[in-house]
């Protein structure tokens, strides 16, 4: 017995994720709406770009909402990027609130772009989301073909996430007229994204294919792929996806009497029904539930479970199979009580709306009870004419009992032919990855070899350390000579200049092997990725990366060596600075969805310019890099109100993860990490920072609380008096 619950769960399990939005995200996006009313065009769209960069369709309604108002003013810009994020976010909003005619214009629009770009992966998505508006229509031939253009698009780009949400759609067009093709497209999606491990739209597949083995009363096989579903969604913060598929879990375990299973479940789910905010979902929450205690003969709790499912179907008024449903329970349970009258009155009014295809196993239900109850109340007569009509349904039923024993006795075939299939691809894959596995082995040695290499500039540097203190103790204790004191200036000079040159020298020797890796590996990413495996495409971007990081990390080393004698001092508006840095992290903060405020300061600083800009970009990097999780970044920029008339103190505040108190003395030291989890981080950049700020004769130090955020503070010189004050 197919129920309403399952046929709606295209759209249901498509579009469900309820993701907890926090106070300061929530925040943030009011003031960015805020600020939008007051801005010019080109102002305004870049506003506008950074709230949908953050809104989710499921989740932040309201917002979506406020967008759908700015419509003609997005397509009156001339800004194509901008306009595929609306059309497709505002696209996903009707959908979820199943306003199909409002989805069709905005998928028109996204395809006038698509095309005029003539995008493959935008073309595919067209007519992915074509394939659904027209199968929701029940228009089924037309929803194939344009899914089947999807599914070209996708395999040749091995798209293998999008294949299997392509083949999980096609099994919901399938389900209600090919149940054999349906639950092969069912199971072919499954394979596809056990390969990308995604076990939320696993989940979904499984629901559907547990779906389609309830329809064939193979209830043991829809069990296992109910509970597949359910253990995948379990943790995701997917209450509405958990509610959905418990209770289809529950409906299969009480369709076998498994009786204190399904009681477990029901009681799992209870609490989360307020929070899913579904009206479908407690109906059948509410009818399962009534179900459990008439199989354990709990009458009366039954009755009391099915007037709460009635009394929200009829604020709702679904009618149909929803009450239906309702009714067959009600005519059990009434039956029982010996109720006979409500009992054909419960019958009548399920009879009159279960409207589905598979109806046979329902009707003979109905209509045994309608018999029985007639003959209680010793009206013969009718419950005679029913037994004919039972005995009709019967017939019926056991020519569809023989159809449903062929399909499941291919079922097996056709499901070993998928696996099959899958497991002479994956065979092929590993084939090739043994044989280019060899060819890269060269540059994984080169690669060994460079990173010895950088050790030893490590310790260069570090010798260079230990000569300056050596040299600063001699200074000590023979300062009251000039001559020598002169002499030894002298030679500590010549010896930084010694190291700085043979630093450079490797560093420059270095550059050359680093380059070619580079490119040979960028090339093979670029000329060979439709010959390469995916494994072998990402260990290629792997070493490309690891290059890349490798001739950084030497350039940090280097420039951090020879910050003192190469210091530019030049008078620059603060408010200038601003600007650069503001731009060199716009990307960064973007990713993240994040804030940044610089207070305007009409100061004009002594320092070097470019040096200044890093120690900025240094710390901010770090306040967005290290933001605490489902939180925004919201970064601070000021000075502070001193007395000082020779330096400013400038601080950056942000409500990162903060620095434990025991950390503070080792964050300025080179090398040193507190993150150790973090491979793109040296551990130079706040060294860097303070020995900049040092050479400017200024200091810089930081306030911290564990999950709360951090407070870096420096000083900049506004005059030359003060360069040597320290």
């Amino acid at each position: 017995m197919k129920t309403l619950l399952i046929k709606i769960s295209l759209v249901i399990i498509l579009y469900s994720s309820l993701i907890t939005i926090t106070p300061l995200l929530s925040q943030n996006i009011d003031s960015l709406f805020e600020l939008s009313e007051k801005q010019h065009d080109l102002t305004k769209l870049k506003t506008l770009s950074e709230i949908l960069h953050i809104v989710n369709p499921e989740t932040h309604v309201n917002y979506l909402k406020k967008l759908t108002n700015y419509k003609n003013f997005i397509d009156s810009q001339n800004n194509d990027s901008i306009k595929l994020v609306y059309y497709n976010k505002i696209y996903s909003y009707h959908f979820v609130q199943l306003r199909f005619d409002s989805c069709k214009v905005y998928l028109d629009n996204y395809e006038s772009i698509a095309l005029r770009q003539n995008n493959l992966k935008y073309i595919a998505l067209v007519h992915h989301r074509k394939a659904m508006l027209l199968g929701i229509g029940m228009q089924l031939d037309s929803s194939t073909v344009e899914i089947q253009k999807a599914i070209s698009i996708y395999s040749k780009a091995k798209d293998y996430e999008n294949l299997g949400l392509v083949y999980g759609n096609l099994a919901t067009l399938f389900r209600s007229s090919d149940v054999q093709k349906a639950i092969a497209y069912a199971y072919t999606s499954i394979k596809y994204l056990e390969k990308i491990c995604h076990s939320s739209y696993e989940a979904r597949s499984h629901n559907n294919i547990g779906a389609m083995f309830y329809d064939l009363q193979m209830y043991s096989l829809a069990e296992l792929h109910f509970s597949k579903a359910y253990g995948l969604n379990k943790g995701s913060k997917n209450n509405r996806a958990e509610v959905l598929f418990c209770n289809n879990l529950i409906m299969t375990l009480l369709r076998q009497q498994k009786n204190e299973q399904a009681k477990i479940i029901i009681e799992s789910i209870s609490t989360k029904l307020d929070s899913v905010n579904f009206p479908m979902s407690s109906i059948y929450f509410h009818i399962n539930y009534a179900n459990y205690f008439y199989n354990i003969q709990n009458f009366n709790l039954a009755n009391q479970e099915i007037q709460y499912a009635l009394t929200i179907h009829d604020k709702y008024n679904y009618g149909g199979e929803v009450l239906a449903m309702i009714k067959l329970i009600e005519s059990k349970v009434m039956y029982h009580k010996m109720n006979f009258l409500k009992a054909i009155e419960s019958t009548k009014i399920g009879l009159f709306n279960y409207q589905g295809k598979n109806t046979i196993y329902a009707n003979i239900e109905f209509n045994e009870i309608l018999q029985k109850s007639y003959s209680k109340l010793g009206n013969y007569f009718e419950a005679n004419k029913i037994i004919k009509k039972i005995i009709d349904l019967e017939l019926s039923n056991s020519q569809e009992e023989y159809s449903k024993f062929l399909i499941q006795s291919e079922l097996s075939y056709n499901l070993k032919q998928i696996d099959d299939r899958f497991e002479e691809e994956d065979n092929k894959y590993k084939e090739k990855l043994r044989y280019e596995r060899k060819k890269f082995t060269y540059i994984s040695l080169i690669l060994i070899g460079l990173l010895l290499l950088s050790i030893v500039i490590i310790r260069l540097y570090l010798i260079e350390k230990d000569q300056a203190k050596i040299i600063s103790l001699n200074n000590k204790s023979t300062f009251d000579s000039n001559a020598t004191l002169k002499q030894t200036n002298e030679e500590l000079e010549e010896s930084n200049l010694r190291l700085i040159k043979l630093a450079n020298n490797i560093s420059r020797q270095f550059e050359e092997p680093l380059q070619i890796i580079n490119e040979s590996s960028q090339k093979v990413v670029e000329f060979h990725k439709d010959d390469l495996s995916e494994e072998k495409i990402e260990q290629a971007r792997r070493i490309n990366s690891s290059s890349k990081r490798l001739k950084t990390m030497i350039q940090h080393l280097f420039n951090l060596s020879i910050i003192d004698g190469n210091v530019r001092f030049d008078q620059i508006p603060l408010n200038e600075i601003f600007t650069i840095v503001r731009e060199s992290i716009h990307e960064m903060l973007e990713k993240k969805s994040g804030i940044i405020i610089f207070e305007s300061i009409d100061k004009i600083v002594y320092c070097d310019k470019l040096l200044m800009n890093q120690v900025f970009y240094n710390i901010i990097s770090n306040a967005i890099k290290y933001s605490r999780e489902n939180i925004s970044p919201f970064i601070n920029v000021g000075v502070l109100n001193t007395n000082d008339l020779d330096f400013i103190t400038i601080y950056i505040r942000d409500n990162g993860i903060g620095i434990a108190e025991d950390y503070f003395e080792y964050i300025f030291t080179p090398f040193k990490k507190i993150d150790h989890t973090d491979d793109s981080s040296y551990g130079i950049g706040l060294a860097t920072s303070k020995r900049i700020i040092e050479s400017l004769g200024g200091k810089i130090w930081v306030e911290a609380k564990l999950n709360v955020g951090s407070i870096f503070y420096f000083q900049i010189p506004v005059s030359n008096l003060n360069m040597n004050r320290k």
